[in-house]
């Protein structure tokens, strides 16, 4: 077997092994949500390439799974130039560190693979936050905002200090996913309120799904994650 094949099958692996029977149903339900959406209201390809590769992706994390940079991938650089279309500085800059960063937290989390729930399943490794870190996190935000907020201001933006408050919470979350803390579900939970509100106002359903699956997903995710730190602590 050729090295492309064997990765190839280590990611076939990853992607499928390991979901309960309750956890696939889930699953799949939040996919048909993208594809029932982009069928009532087709109103962008790209917004539903990015809505179908954003919720698998999510599942995916929840689950704790390496493959999700895979669809984090398309997803990101596809919702790169959906917010250069709309003039959304923020969202475009966001999509286009999460897009660095994909390659950066593959290498990352494959230094810390542990054996899963599930027979040949692998998970990666959960840490919780201290005090000190929830202060620096949110202190970050909030300088960030402000200096990002008056700069798309300069820039004539769209809601300027809302894109920066995405874009800077979206930073902080991202880290925290990188370094594998549980808590980036709760900066993932505010951030994608947010975000579902901006895509409503700007009347693109596909992302309005994407993100709805993404908050109906922080409740997994923060469950499976707590699950994980518990086991592993």
């Amino acid at each position: 077997m050729t090295k492309k094949q064997n990765l190839l099958t280590a990611f076939i692996k990853d992607l499928f092994i390991g979901w309960t029977r309750n956890e696939a149903i889930y699953a799949w339900a939040l996919i048909l949500l993208q594809v029932a959406t982009f069928y009532w209201n087709p109103d962008s390809i790209t917004g539903f390439i990015t809505g179908l590769s954003g919720t698998i992706c999510v599942l995916l994390v929840a689950k704790r799974k390496i493959s999700n940079y895979v669809f984090g991938f398309i997803q990101t650089a596809v919702g790169l130039y959906l917010g250069l279309q709309v003039h959304l500085w923020g969202e475009s800059m966001e999509n286009f560190f999460y897009l660095v960063t994909q390659f950066v937290g593959f290498f990352a989390w494959r230094r810390h693979m542990i054996a899963g729930d599930q027979m040949e399943e692998e998970q990666v490794e959960t840490r919780t936050f201290k005090w000190q870190h929830w202060v620096f996190s949110v202190a970050a935000i909030a300088l960030g905002t402000w200096a990002f907020g008056t700069a798309f201001t300069m820039m004539k933006g769209t809601q300027p200090f809302v894109d920066a408050f995405t874009l800077v919470t979206a930073i902080v979350a991202q880290i925290i996913m990188l370094a594998r803390y549980r808590e980036q579900w709760n900066f993932w939970f505010v951030l994608n309120v947010v975000s579902l509100i901006q895509w409503v106002t700007l009347h693109n359903y596909s992302m309005v799904a994407l993100y709805v699956a993404f908050i109906i997903n922080n409740a997994y995710g923060y469950y499976q994650w707590t699950k994980g730190a518990k086991n592993e602590g």
